[in-house]
């Protein structure tokens, strides 16, 4: 915190005319958000100019990354949580360097740069073009929903899915898929691990007398990386990118790859760059998960000495067997230790979880990654429509099963408020679970029994004040608070 300490801007009640360079471009539903790297320059009206300013703008209005504009904006105070106790909206900004947050008025100003832009836009400016026309390809293809779902997958572009769409994976606990993580980072550079080892085992004479497993392993990092910056270079893809890279190392040095080593190490690294990482939703949900199936495949280790018969007609059934049950496994496994996080942040629940990921994801692991990898792989040679089609079958196969889950009654379901010691109780059951061995392991029932305990009923106030007292909430005998003083009276749990 102090190494990346800077002085939030105290926003002057007039409009200010800021000028620089569009860093990131947002393109959302109901309008455009940019991050504007301001000129060293002087404000009128600003003692301490940000550096870094994020401005919301009119759909349609935001100029490409890049573009050098001058913009007169109202700044705003920086954002709070919403009530005591609540998400900080103010945290990210902060610790991403920004400064101010604002809207625009009025279209912005394409202006002359009087002197080259910084490196980081440029840099900017180079994987955009890249994303836009990636884009460009998959839409010439593919229309509708799936080819937005497919952008999103590809480019890392989610501003065009519909909000229904969203809200149906949220609440049939397919959302996972639209965020690029540790699954579609595995996808990618196990598929391209797969190719390029093949591709190599192909010819007698690189297979006897080079490593081709190392030069794989090479290759599917590079590749990693670069999907990393087309998709949008977010924090949760981050943290991926890491244990993929720990991994790939493991294999090239010819180390055991997927180990709880490899989780200690990943963590060291990803809270050495960001620690503030670690109070995210995503990187609590992420480390969890991953730490979950990691100690669940290490226990059914012994059961690979398993012999498979020798019979074509017995081992294909048994390898379907094994797939789906792996994929089943999987989802129960990582389903059940992100639950706490997510009923913490965010008091939902998906119960129909299981069901809807084993229907899925062998649509997913199968037809979407793979094929959008294939289709990124032959797009310098002009042949990517030959997979965007395949992408967008597994897509719609995916659309068809989250629309039946979230169907089902019960699918959308809301808890009540869970308290910091109830979720430290069950980080610690977590950790005795997949830590401890023998009959130590049975310590994870003293914090499972203690989490109750430490979950009583949430502070609720009878009255909430706006800090400027324009709005007020005054909660009525039904327990819902009635909000007055807002653009329209509505009511709240």
């Amino acid at each position: 915190t102090a190494r990346l300490a800077h002085e939030v801007t105290a926003p002057p009640t007039f409009p200010v005319r800021l000028s620089g360079h569009v860093e990131r471009l947002e393109r959302r539903a109901k309008g455009d958000r940019i991050l504007l790297r301001r000129d060293d320059a002087p404000v009128h009206g600003l003692a301490h100019p940000p550096d870094l300013v994020r401005l919301t703008l009119r759909k349609g209005w935001a100029p490409p990354v890049g573009t050098h504009i001058t913009q007169l904006a109202r700044l705003l105070p920086p954002l709070g949580p919403a009530m005591p106790g609540a998400h900080d909206f103010g945290r990210g900004p902060w610790f991403q360097g920004i400064g101010a947050v604002g809207y625009g008025l009025g279209r912005p100003k394409l202006t002359p740069q009087e002197a080259p832009a910084p490196l980081s836009v440029r840099f900017a400016a180079a994987v955009d073009g890249v994303r836009q026309d990636l884009a460009g390809r998959i839409r010439a293809v593919l229309s509708g929903v799936p080819a937005e779902i497919a952008v999103a997958l590809v480019a890392g572009d989610r501003s065009a899915i519909p909000f229904e769409v969203e809200e149906g994976m949220r609440v049939s606990g397919l959302t996972h898929i639209l965020s690029i993580s540790g699954l579609h980072m595995a996808l990618v550079v196990g598929t391209l691990f797969a190719l390029v080892r093949g591709g190599l085992a192909l010819v007698p004479a690189l297979a006897l007398g080079f490593p081709i497993k190392s030069l794989a392993a090479g290759l599917a990092l590079l590749g990693g990386a670069a999907y990393l910056v087309l998709s949008g270079n977010e924090v949760p893809a981050q943290r991926s990118f890491v244990m993929a890279a720990l991994v790939l190392l493991g294999v090239a040095v010819g180390r055991p790859a997927l180990t709880l080593r490899t989780v200690a190490v990943a963590g060291v690294v990803v809270l050495t760059l960001t620690p503030e990482a670690v109070l995210e939703a995503g990187t609590q949900m992420s480390f969890a998960a991953t730490l979950a199936l990691i100690a669940a495949y290490e226990r059914l280790r012994p059961l690979r000495a398993f012999r498979r018969p020798d019979s074509m007609v017995l081992r294909v059934p048994l390898m379907v067997a094994i797939f789906f049950g792996g994929v089943a496994l999987t989802s129960l496994v990582a389903g059940l230790a992100t639950a706490p996080y997510a009923v913490f942040h965010f008091q939902r629940a998906a119960p129909y979880g299981l069901l809807a990921n084993l229907a899925a994801m062998p649509a997913v692991s199968l037809l979407v990654m793979p094929f959008g990898l294939l289709g990124v792989l032959l797009l310098p040679f002009g042949w990517d429509g030959i997979a965007w089609p395949v992408m967008g079958a597994g897509i719609e196969i995916m659309m068809t099963v989250s629309d039946k889950v979230a169907a089902l009654p019960g699918a959308d379901m809301r808890v009540g408020v869970m308290g910091v010691g109830t979720l430290l109780c069950l980080s610690l059951a977590l950790l005795c679970l997949c830590l401890l061995r023998g009959t130590l392991t049975f310590l994870a029932v003293l914090p499972l029994a203690a989490a109750p305990l430490l979950a009583p009923a949430p502070f609720r106030p009878d009255v909430l004040v706006a800090p400027n007292a324009a709005t007020v909430g005054v909660r009525g005998p039904d327990g819902r608070l009635s909000l007055i003083g807002a653009p329209t009276h509505r009511l709240m749990a």
